[in-house]
């Protein structure tokens, strides 16, 4: 699915109650059609239970006059798989992406349209309106449709407007695949976000550079069919701004004669003044990085080498008992090329990669003992805080200590 997606969800588990475990995104955020004429988004199902979360469905919640069906996607290229309004399973600590189609019968304007995502032991997610909701409306004649989407510096869907003044911006790319025509270009703030100094928009160039100074309010400009129009959107605050991404954002709407055509949106937080530190409260001890040690005790024996797979037999291939396991996994090639650990870089590690959901080959690790001999696929995922661990003794280089 389109990567925002993914990032949308974090957010979301940042706002959402402690005790919810099924999360949801949609992207685009709006959708403008002609009656009879289906519209699609993307949509991510991502789950923080432990367990498999079964049954696992899209429904329309809104009473709208629409059909809507839902299937699932290929998360890397968008492509559907399986059969169209078909529950699926969605691995411990997993996701799963899906197209989503909704056709409306008759004319509609612009409604915040709600889905259901729910799963048979879990769910539904909660509701978060323009966050994992449809800004969708149906005309009778074809009209303007612009998709658009933010990047911000840090890349993760979230301005972060450091000190006091503090300034923060973000980008915005488009495109119009309805009907040519006058679009109306505003940024605003979400209805809970605390009031901040300047907001201001301007449209750029290829090289991202404002073709005239920013401004605040709205531009209007004529974006045809199959345009690609970019904006920078700038904001300036000394109000502090906690990180709330249901409630703290910047919108940016795009309307027709002040009929929605497109939206998209950030989160905000920062500003105001630099805190001091606290004497009287001792600062929380970082966590230190773990040790091959460590990784050898928790993860490579209990799981690996002592299933009767990568154990001395090197049935598996590959043998992870204590005395071989980091001389045949770091810097050493694996089936696929890649190096089982490569130091410093997990998104190249080939054993990252394979005890995580969707890995470049094969199964996910760990199988299950009895899955050379018997009608079992594998072990429940590996602990996500045991991946954590992974995780930071290949960012510290992958010593062997």
């Amino acid at each position: 699915m389109i990567c925002q997606g993914g990032l949308a969800i974090l957010l979301l588990m940042t706002t959402a109650s402690a005790t919810a475990a099924l999360f949801s995104a949609i992207l685009p955020s709006s959708r403008s059609t002609q009656v009879d004429t289906p519209a699609t988004v993307f949509a991510t199902i991502s789950s923080t239970n432990e367990a498999a979360v079964t049954g696992c469905s899209v429904a329309l919640l809104s009473p709208v006059d629409a059909d809507f069906s839902y299937q699932t996607t290929d998360a890397v290229t968008n492509t559907p798989t399986g059969s169209a309004n078909t529950p699926v399973t969605i691995p411990a600590m997993g996701s799963q992406s899906f197209v989503l189609t909704i056709t409306a019968n008759s004319e509609m304007a612009a409604t915040d349209v709600s889905f259901t995502f729910s799963c048979d032991n879990d769910g539904p997610a909660p509701t978060f309106i323009k966050l994992n909701t449809l800004l969708f409306s149906a005309s009778a004649t074809p009209v303007s449709d612009v998709i658009a989407l933010v990047a911000t510096v840090s890349n993760d869907g979230i301005v972060t407007m450091p000190g006091s003044p503090a300034l923060g911006f973000f980008t915005v790319a488009s495109v119009n695949i309805g009907t040519s025509s006058t679009i109306t270009v505003t940024p605003s703030l979400g209805t809970s976000t605390p009031a901040i100094d300047h907001l201001l928009i301007c449209q750029t160039d290829l090289p991202g550079a404002c073709m005239s100074p920013a401004a605040a309010g709205s531009l209007s400009l004529t974006i045809d069919n199959g345009a690609t129009p970019t904006f920078a959107v700038f904001a300036t605050t000394d109000e502090a701004m906690s990180l709330d991404p249901a409630n703290n954002r910047i919108f940016v709407e795009f309307t027709e004669d002040g009929a929605p055509r497109g939206l998209t949106s950030v989160a905000l937080t920062g500003g105001g003044p630099d805190v001091p530190a606290t004497p009287d409260v001792p600062a929380t001890p970082a966590v230190p990085a773990a040790t091959f040690t460590e990784i050898q005790d928790t993860i490579l024996t209990p799981t690996c080498a002592s299933t009767q797979c990568h154990d001395s037999s090197r049935r598996g291939g590959l043998s992870l008992v204590p005395e071989f396991a980091y001389a045949n996994i770091v810097g050493k090639a694996s089936s696929q090329a890649t190096p089982y650990i490569d130091p410093g870089d997990i998104e190249n590690s080939y054993l990252y990669l394979k005890v995580n959901a969707n890995p470049p080959a094969g199964p996910r690790m760990p199988l299950n003992e009895g899955y050379f001999s018997a009608n079992i696929t594998r072990t429940d995922p590996l602990h996500r805080d045991l991946i954590a661990r992974l995780v930071s003794w290949i960012e510290d280089g992958a010593p062997d200590n």
